[in-house]
């Protein structure tokens, strides 16, 4: 019997040894070649399998070698490059997407994907639309793996949200670009209720307040006399009426002083009419544009009660002077006591007062010095007198005020008690203590005098003589059954002011004030222009005080950026006039 390769002879016993496949066996009995077992275990087999790949491991399964697969995902090299075995005995580049995260290291382009098919890494393209980055700025994915400025025209408007309504924003392949709307093309300035044209280069310029003044009077109505509305470059503006024109402020007649304001007086001549009756040792000046009282140079002629007399420089005309200057007294005195001289006193009439002690003097041949009270005094000075009644007319003419005395032997003077009553020029006045008869020695001495003036003026006892005094400006006072203030120089003005919060209700409701600001000037409410810069609002347009009190939209240049923010780099705004207007960049 015989047992061929892979079979055995019809004749073959079972048991017989046989071959297969070049591999040893035995016959079964029916004509098959069954081969010997290859192995009892795995370790039989690694001599077949020995590392035909990393992902396939030797194994036994009924006594014949096999090519097992390693787990899925256990690491493996394939070609040199990290990979992991897929389960069926294959090393791969990867199993899911996140293997590849690696794959497209060093580029930030987040519109190009790195994705797992069948176990190969791929880079895809990102969903059209998402949101990516380029150049730090935020972007859109193009669907074709471009990280761009924008896609939609829709993109841009939003990034160029606060440039002027006069530019706008399309998409250009996937750049955002600008256009500037053309010239006329009406726009909203933003402000409520106001509108405008764009200029063509991506400004809205606001439309002008007025074409005429006339277009000006509800900004400027019955402001004040001195004020008429015009309109200046399309902006509405206060101008003043010419100086000199006759104007009415608080019920009181005055002039216009060419600022816009209404003057009390703008000369002398406009103040003739005040204080009138008084004497004409006051007189009224125009001083600061307010009427005052003026007192007359001290000697100056005036008249008094149909009687002739000389100002004391103090406003009072004093009847029957004998002098303005001390020279005038000197014919007064005649004897040869050097120890008292002539001199004019405050109600310009003349006495005498004693020489300083010690002043060199000779009486009866016999040289000596001033005692200081009008006696000379020496060695031998001989006895005048025993009483008082011995020197009676010693020193007559010196007045009520000085009464002849004997001190120790010698005939002197003695000046009256301070307050005595006297009298001088045909006046009652009181001695001041000093050998002088005194207009006053106090403002109750003056109660009688200038009465029925008004509560503005008032009578005041001033260096020992009665003198007109001004009521502070501000106190309360009343005129012809109205109230009002005093303005400090002798009137009493109606509906008058005393400080700028007072004239805060004199201008009409709707008038600008925020540039035109009501002021209380010596007593009278007047309006003067805001300081230039300050921050204003006409026609809820935003601006700068101008000089003059208009409100326009700037100052200097850096006050139109508000205005044309965003604007073309081709063009630039400035300030001319008070006006923001834009220029072109040099070309460039």
């Amino acid at each position: 019997m015989a047992c061929w390769s892979g079979w055995c002879g019809i004749d073959s016993l079972e048991g017989g040894a046989c071959t297969v496949d070049g591999h040893s066996g035995q016959c079964d009995g029916f004509g098959t070649c069954v081969p010997d077992p290859q192995c009892a275990t795995p370790t039989d087999c690694l001599d077949t399998y020995l590392a035909e790949s990393e992902c396939v491991a030797p194994g036994c399964t009924g006594g014949t070698c096999t090519a097992d697969p390693v787990a899925m995902g256990t690491a493996c090299t394939a070609n040199g490059t990290a990979g992991k075995c897929d389960g069926r005995g294959n090393c791969v580049d990867c199993l899911l997407h996140s293997d590849c995260a690696t794959f497209l290291a060093g580029n930030n382009n987040t519109c190009l994907q790195s994705v797992c098919v069948n176990g190969s890494c791929h880079v895809t393209l990102g969903v059209y639309g998402d949101g990516c980055t380029v150049g730090g700025m935020a972007g859109f994915c193009d669907g074709q793996g471009n990280c761009a400025d924008c896609i939609l025209s829709s993109q841009c408007a939003l990034r160029y949200a606060g440039d002027s309504v006069c530019v706008s924003a399309a998409c250009l392949d996937g750049s955002c670009v600008t256009a500037l709307t053309a010239a006329d093309t009406v726009c909203d300035t933003g402000i409520a209720g106001w509108m405008g044209k764009c200029d063509g280069l991506g400004t809205c310029v606001p439309d002008p307040e007025c074409a005429t003044g006339t277009d000006c009077l509800d900004m400027y109505q019955a402001e004040s006399d001195c004020v008429a509305p015009a309109c200046s470059s399309g902006t509405c503006v206060a101008e003043s009426v010419a100086r000199g024109t006759v104007c009415t402020a608080n019920g009181t007649t005055g002039k216009c002083n060419g600022l816009g304001d209404c003057a009390d007086c703008l000369g002398d001549a406009d103040c003739t009419s005040r204080y009138a009756g008084i004497n004409t040792c006051v007189s009224s000046v125009c001083t600061l544009e307010s009427c005052r009282l003026a007192l007359t140079a001290r000697g100056t002629a005036c008249s008094a009660n149909a009687t002739a007399g000389a100002c004391d420089g103090s406003g009072n005309c004093v009847p029957h002077p004998e002098c303005v200057a001390d020279a005038e007294c000197a014919e007064l005195y005649v004897g040869n006591n050097t120890c008292v001289y002539p001199r004019c006193g405050t109600n310009l009439q003349c006495t005498f007062s004693p020489t300083p002690i010690g002043t060199n003097c000779s009486w009866g041949g016999v040289d000596g010095h001033c005692d200081g009270t009008g006696n000379c005094r020496t060695a031998t000075c001989p006895v005048d007198c025993v009483v008082d009644g011995d020197c009676a007319g010693r020193f007559a003419g010196q007045g009520d005020c000085v009464a002849p005395r004997c001190v120790t032997g010698m005939c002197t003077q003695s000046n009256t008690a301070r307050a005595t009553s006297c009298t001088v020029n045909g006046t009652t006045g009181r001695c001041n203590g000093a050998g002088e008869c005194a207009d006053c020695l106090a403002d109750a001495d003056c109660a009688s005098r200038y009465t029925g003036i008004n509560t503005c003026v008032s009578v005041g006892c001033v260096q020992e003589s009665c003198r007109v005094a001004l009521t502070t400006r501000g106190t309360a006072c009343a005129e012809n059954g109205t109230s009002g203030t005093c303005d400090g120089s002798g009137h009493c003005l109606i509906f008058d002011c005393a400080v700028d919060a007072d004239c805060a209700t004199r201008v009409q409701p709707g008038v600008n004030t925020t540039c035109i600001v009501p002021t209380c000037i010596l007593g009278i409410c007047q309006v003067q222009p805001a300081p230039v810069g300050t921050v204003c609002t006409t026609g809820n347009k935003p601006g700068y005080c101008l000089a003059g009190g208009v409100c326009g939209d700037c100052t200097v240049d850096g006050d139109c950026e508000q205005w044309y923010g965003g604007s073309a780099t081709c063009v630039y705004p400035r300030c001319d006039g008070g006006q923001c207007v834009t220029g072109l960049t040099p070309r460039t």
